[in-house]
């Protein structure tokens, strides 16, 4: 089943950007949860109503995310304890207090992070000094936006954040949420800009009145706290190409769905079918067993175990090994 076929399963949510429903699909095959929409296991073969469910409706029993492990090794070849950059600065001082930070605030396992967040095309890394201490956190960008200086493209002129959240989570936050309302969404925006980080009141979507700003917190840094990193060359502003392209995803199903495949070949081989030629009845039909618990049959009869040859589960072990070193390869 290719990529595109799975992603007519997920929902989209059509008043938020087409980079928000591109981006969170890719992040299923990294986060694992790329067959979560389909609810039918692989080995039920039929239904509660007794139909039979073709394979492309049932959720794979075998997995085998290679392009998560083309993420972590690309991380682990940027930032880990082997590869993580050191500090140079002709001033010791300097030196030994970037050190300190980058120890403080674990700033390798932070880069990691970044690396898996952005591997679907950007991540923002947000600066934060609070009680002078600093704090470096990746974001996801689904529900970000940037924007840029005309007048210098490279410099963040403010990077706004708009998600939809249901009225009873902004209610456990501490926001004044009417009971009826509790369980319909609500726009969630707050914007970073040079100056401050200003905070909107949510709002019930479907209403037409503009947002209200609730609280502006002035940090007064001179710059956007905000450092936006595009993964690769290529892709669409204001993200750049995934790790893994939608072809890799593709042969990655394919992978796990023939895995799966044969491991249910295999259960049937290990549950052989009977069949009997001819059997003997008594005066009731029912089968006849002699003493020992063994069937009888007519003259002519005969008795055997139907099983499944363990030939083709070779194949596709092979075959499987094949597409693996596909993706390896496609990916570098």
């Amino acid at each position: 089943m290719p990529f595109k076929t799975l992603q007519t399963k997920y929902r989209k949510d059509r008043q938020l950007p087409e980079r928000a429903f591109t981006l969170s699909s890719l992040r299923r095959v990294v986060d694992g949860t790329l067959y979560d929409n389909i609810k039918n296991p692989f080995h039920d073969e039929k239904n509660g109503a007794g139909e039979y469910v073709p394979l492309r409706n049932r959720r794979p029993s075998v997995r085998f995310n290679v392009c998560k492990l083309l993420v972590d090794d690309s991380g682990s070849l940027l930032f880990s304890s082997d590869h993580w950059p050191t500090v140079h600065s002709e001033d010791e001082t300097t030196r030994e207090a970037l050190d300190k930070i980058s120890r403080e605030i674990s700033l390798s396992e932070t880069m990691l992070e970044a690396v898996t967040f952005g591997s679907v095309g950007s991540v923002a890394l947000f600066l934060r000094i609070l009680k002078g201490r600093v704090y470096i956190s990746p974001e996801k960008t689904e529900y970000l936006t940037p924007e840029w200086d005309p007048e210098a493209p490279d410099i963040l002129k403010s990077v706004t954040e708009l998600r939809k959240v249901q009225g009873a989570d902004l209610r456990a936050q501490g926001w004044s949420i009417p009971d009826e309302d509790l369980s319909a969404p609500h726009w969630f925006k707050r914007t970073w800009d040079s100056d401050s980080e200003t905070w909107y009141a949510p709002w019930k979507v479907g209403t037409d009145k503009p947002p209200v700003i609730d609280e502006v917190i002035e940090h007064k840094l001179g710059f956007v706290p905000v450092l936006w990193i595009k993964n690769l060359p290529g892709g669409t502003a204001p993200d750049g190409a995934p790790t893994f392209t939608p072809e890799m995803v593709d042969t990655q199903i394919e992978m796990e769905y023939l895995l799966s495949q044969a491991g249910r070949g295999l259960k049937y081989a290990m549950d052989p079918l009977l069949m009997i030629k001819e059997p003997a009845a008594d005066d009731t039909g029912t089968m006849v067993r002699s003493a020992s618990n063994a069937i009888q049959v007519n003259e002519g009869g005969d008795v055997k175990l139907v099983e499944i040859s363990g030939a083709s589960t070779n194949a596709v072990i092979e075959y499987v090994r094949f597409l693996r070193e596909l993706i390896l390869e496609s990916g570098h």
